[in-house]
């Protein structure tokens, strides 16, 4: 039951958004100051609003995507920090608070995947063949998709380790993949790959590289 209510969780992750919110030059907890100089090579700071929405920023190259052909592919690397902020949702945060948050993901590296195709319609039915073949998507989506996705970490391939399909009742034209893989003590770049099977696409991979992710700014904590 911890289990499926952790999956439900970082299914929430994938569609949750943070509301708007101050800059950090007007945050309580800003230690920068307006009249103090930053080194030109210190991270940004931010508060936990905009830090989420830095990391979700697709110009700030954690979050990637490929089109090929009628369909997109998207990968969205998401920090711990990240997750910690989503769990918390809230514009003040105290540092041991962050910290003892941020442990509960520590034993994974986390993702989300996305599946999408232009105009309306339910992704799962598009170039489809038969009513037994959509049930045989919803099926290899659900629990068979796992064993086709590897995670390139520098010399090392790791199997996924967290696996949940976000099922959407309805016309989405996207389909939604939380993933997570064992954690390296590497810095890399981080290439998923996907073996496509539904629509015919083959391989397919998809790199977060690593000067994207080392620039990670700073969260502003009380």
């Amino acid at each position: 039951m911890k289990k499926i209510n952790f999956l439900l969780f970082l299914a929430g992750i994938a569609i949750a958004y943070f509301s708007c919110t101050p800059s950090a030059a007007e945050a309580p907890g800003n230690q920068l100051g307006a009249s103090i100089p930053k080194p030109a090579d210190a991270p940004e700071m931010l508060l936990p609003g905009d830090y989420v929405s830095w990391v979700e920023d697709m110009q700030n190259g954690l979050k990637v995507e490929k089109t090929i052909e009628d369909f997109t592919y998207t990968l969205q690397y998401k920090p711990l920090e990240y997750l910690a902020l989503m769990e918390l949702k809230k514009d003040s945060i105290l540092t041991n608070e962050l910290e003892k948050t941020i442990d509960n993901y520590s034993d994974l590296q986390y993702y989300t995947f996305r599946i999408s195709a232009p105009g309306e319609g339910e992704l799962l039915k598009k170039k489809l063949g038969s009513t037994n073949e959509y049930y045989h998507r919803i099926q290899y989506y659900s629990f068979e998709m796992q064993k086709d996705l590897k995670l390139i970490d520098g010399k090392d391939t790791l199997d996924c380790a967290l696996f949940h399909f976000e099922r959407v009742y309805g016309l989405a034209p996207y389909a939604t993949f939380v993933l997570g893989f064992p954690p390296t003590e590497s810095m890399n770049n981080k290439t998923l790959f996907y073996n496509e099977k539904v629509f015919g696409t083959g391989k397919i991979y998809l790199t977060v590289q690593l000067k994207n992710y080392k620039k990670l700014p700073l969260v502003i904590t009380s």
